[in-house]
């Protein structure tokens, strides 16, 4: 499974500081599959391994802080 660096997901919403991040999580026992929607509707998506630290790690030093953050999830 290929890693994703924080730099590829900051780059990402770089130009939308401010603007609403939607956050999409469907959880699974060992991976998540995440989905970021920017305001202009791209979107970037990836697999991790089932790890709630590093996918915060990731989320928070991506989206910058005056960013409004919405999540979704989805348990299976």
């Amino acid at each position: 499974m290929a890693m994703i660096k924080i730099s590829s997901v900051y780059r990402f919403v770089e130009a939308f500081v401010g603007q609403r991040v939607f956050v999409g999580v469907d959880v699974h026992k060992k991976t998540f599959n995440v989905a970021l929607l920017r305001p202009d509707g791209m979107i970037k998506d990836w697999f991790s391994p089932a790890d709630v630290a590093s996918l915060t790690q990731i989320i928070s030093g991506a989206v910058p802080d005056n960013s409004p953050r919405w999540c979704s999830h989805e348990i299976v």
